[in-house]
C-alpha cells in the first residue's frame, strides 16, 4: 500500500501531466502570435493578481501579506514589488469584469443585440433593424454601448458580423438586419474572429472547471460538466461522425437559446450575470 508521500506524488504528476497538456496545446497555438517575453509578463502579473484575490479570500483582509504572496508565487519581495508597482499590474487588466467583452468584441456586440433594449425589441422578442449610423439606436451607438476604450470601430465589427453571415445590410434602407443570433466567423479573413471565438469557448470552460472545484470542497451541487469521446475511432469513419454530430449540436444550440430566451430579462431589479453552455466537436490527431 503506498504511503502518503507517494500519493501526494502521484497527485502532482496527475495535476503536472494535466496542466502541461493544456499549456501545450495553448502554447502551440499562441506561437507565432505572441512572444515568449510578452507571454511571459503577461502570465507573472496575472499570477500575481490572482494570488492576492487568494489570500484577500482566505485572510478575509484587504491588506496582502507580502509574505504569503512569495510562499504562493515562489517569487522574492524585491521581485513583487517590482512587478506590483509596474504600470501594467494596474492598467492591463484592472476592468476585469469587462475583461470577456475586450477580448470577444464581436461576440460581446451580438450578445447586447439580442438580449437589451433599445437594440432587442422584448414585445416581438427580436433584435431590431439598426441604422448603420446616425440617431440612437444604430448600430454605432451599439458598438459604442458595448465596447469601451478600444481601437475598434463600428465599421470593422460590421464588416467581419457581415462576412461571417450573421447580418446584412438592406441597400435600400441602409439598416443592418442580425440575421444569425450565433457570431461564427466562416470567412478567412476573419482570423481574429476564429481566435475570439476559441478563446471564449476555453474561458467559459475554465470558469466551470473552477466553479466544480470549490463546489466539490463546499459540498454544494456542481455544475453540468461532461463529455463524449472514443480513443478508438476509425479515420474512415470519421466525416460520418462529424456529420452526426454537428446535426445534434445544432439541435442542441437552438434547445439551449429558446431557453435561455424564456429566462432571461434586463429590466428585473438585482445583479445579473452571464450564463449559458458550450458545444464544440473536437479531434485529437496521434502525431500531436
Amino acid at each position: 500500500m503506498p504511503d502518503s508521500k507517494d500519493a501526494q506524488l502521484h497527485d502532482v504528476a496527475i495535476l503536472t501531466r494535466a496542466v502541461e497538456n493544456v499549456f501545450r496545446k495553448l502554447i502551440r497555438f499562441l506561437v507565432g502570435k505572441i512572444s515568449l517575453v510578452k507571454l511571459q509578463e503577461m502570465t507573472r502579473v496575472i499570477y500575481i493578481q490572482e494570488a492576492e484575490t487568494f489570500i484577500k479570500k482566505e485572510d478575509n483582509q484587504e491588506k496582502i501579506s507580502m509574505t504569503k504572496l512569495g510562499v504562493l508565487t515562489g517569487l522574492d519581495t524585491r521581485t513583487l514589488s517590482s512587478v506590483i508597482n509596474s504600470p501594467a499590474f494596474s492598467s492591463s487588466l484592472s476592468r476585469e469584469h469587462h475583461f470577456l467583452k475586450e477580448l470577444t468584441p464581436t461576440t460581446a456586440v451580438v450578445g447586447v443585440w439580442t438580449s437589451e433594449e433599445p437594440f432587442f425589441n422584448s414585445k416581438m422578442k427580436r433584435p431590431r433593424k439598426l441604422p448603420v449610423s446616425g440617431s440612437h439606436p444604430s448600430f454605432e451607438s451599439l458598438v459604442s454601448a458595448t465596447i469601451r476604450g478600444r481601437g475598434i470601430t463600428a465599421a470593422s465589427l460590421l464588416q467581419r458580423l457581415t462576412s461571417s453571415g450573421a447580418t446584412r445590410i438592406d441597400e435600400k434602407s441602409g439598416k443592418v438586419t442580425l440575421i444569425q443570433e450565433s457570431y461564427l466567423p466562416k470567412n478567412i479573413n476573419d482570423y481574429l474572429g476564429f481566435i475570439e471565438l476559441g478563446l471564449t469557448a476555453v474561458s467559459s470552460l475554465i470558469d466551470t472547471i473552477n466553479y466544480n472545484l470549490e463546489a466539490l470542497y463546499q459540498g454544494e451541487k456542481r455544475l453540468y460538466q461532461r463529455g463524449a469521446w472514443t480513443f478508438n475511432l476509425p479515420v474512415a469513419n470519421r466525416e460520418e461522425v462529424r456529420l452526426r454530430l454537428d446535426e445534434l449540436l445544432k439541435k442542441t444550440e437552438k434547445d439551449a437559446r429558446d431557453i435561455l430566451k424564456n429566462y432571461e430579462n434586463n429590466k428585473v431589479p438585482g445583479p445579473h450575470i452571464t450564463s449559458g453552455v458550450g458545444m464544440f466537436y473536437f479531434e485529437e490527431n496521434p502525431e500531436t
